[in-house]
C-alpha cells in the first residue's frame, strides 16, 4: 500500500489497513491520549486513541522526519528490520 492509497481511504478503512498491514513500532501517552506509531510498507501512520473513552479519535499519516522525532529514541531499528525480513 502506498501513502497516497492510504490517504484516499476513509477513517474506518484506514484503521483496517493499519490492523492488517501495520507493524506496531511504539507508543507514547499524553494525558488520556495514547499515540501509537505503526509502519506500513514505506510510510508511517499514527493512531490517536482516547483511553478514557476507549475510542480512536484520529489517524495521521506521517510524512516528515520531524513528525517521527518524538518516537526516534524509543524505536529499536534492529527489531524493525528483523520484522520486515
Amino acid at each position: 500500500m502506498t501513502l497516497h492509497e492510504f490517504k484516499s481511504l476513509d477513517f474506518n478503512d484506514q484503521a483496517a489497513a493499519i490492523w492488517s498491514n501495520g507493524v506496531l513500532l511504539e507508543h507514547k501517552d499524553e494525558g488520556q491520549t495514547r499515540f501509537i506509531l505503526y509502519s506500513i510498507d514505506d510510510f508511517f501512520a499514527e493512531i490517536h486513541y482516547n483511553q478514557e473513552r476507549n475510542e480512536i479519535t484520529c489517524i495521521n499519516s506521517l510524512e516528515s522526519d520531524e513528525e517521527l522525532q518524538p518516537y526516534l529514541d524509543k524505536i529499536n531499528l534492529v527489531e524493525l528490520l528483523n520484522k520486515s525480513i
